[in-house]
């Protein structure tokens, strides 16, 4: 059996500012001084300034908070206080999960919702030091009730190696996100 491969499928995704890059080698470079939360931070912004308009993966981008925090952990990290692998690198956050502030689930009906705390995981996220850089899944099916992706009230997040194939359910905005 053949199988076509398009000339779309075959380009290399845009690349990311995390791409081939683990958790715990970020968390290496923040630890012995190589690159900084700071920096990292705004890698993470200046990605998706440049990919998200054709991407979609964000619904919200913290830009203040993610500056904001990432100074902290690196005068943390450089005082010798390490809060552990999420201390430093930037996270985004999936739409479903509240974060004070707007929290749609990919829902029409839930526009406008405002939760007025941070869920526990977002809670732990921050007491352990990761810069929140936004609200990932724009994809999310009204309530996660769906596999695909394309049916969120914010609209389809788009597979940034083929434009012309979705990036899956309730993840699809944080798979495409960095």
């Amino acid at each position: 059996m053949t199988h076509h491969v398009s000339a779309v499928a075959r380009t290399a995704p845009p690349a990311r500012p995390f791409g081939g890059r683990t958790i715990t080698e970020l968390a290496a470079g923040l630890g012995s001084g190589r690159t900084t939360a700071e920096e990292l931070a705004h890698a993470a912004l200046r990605s998706i300034a440049r990919t998200d308009p054709a991407v979609d993966a964000f619904a919200f981008v913290d830009t203040e908070g993610a500056l904001s925090a990432a100074p902290t952990a690196d005068r943390e990290l450089a005082g010798s206080v390490d809060r552990g692998l999420v201390h430093g690198p930037p996270v985004g956050i999936e739409d479903m999960i509240d974060v004070a502030g707007p929290t749609t689930a990919g829902s029409a009906r839930l526009a406008g919702r405002v939760a007025r705390h941070d869920a526990t995981r977002v809670w732990r996220l921050r007491v352990a030091g990761a810069p929140f850089v936004g609200r990932t899944t724009t994809t999310t099916h009204e309530f996660v009730y769906g596999p695909t992706g394309g049916r969120s009230a914010h609209g389809p997040t788009r597979n940034p190696r083929d434009p012309t194939r979705v990036p899956g359910g309730s993840g699809g905005g944080s798979a495409c996100a960095w």
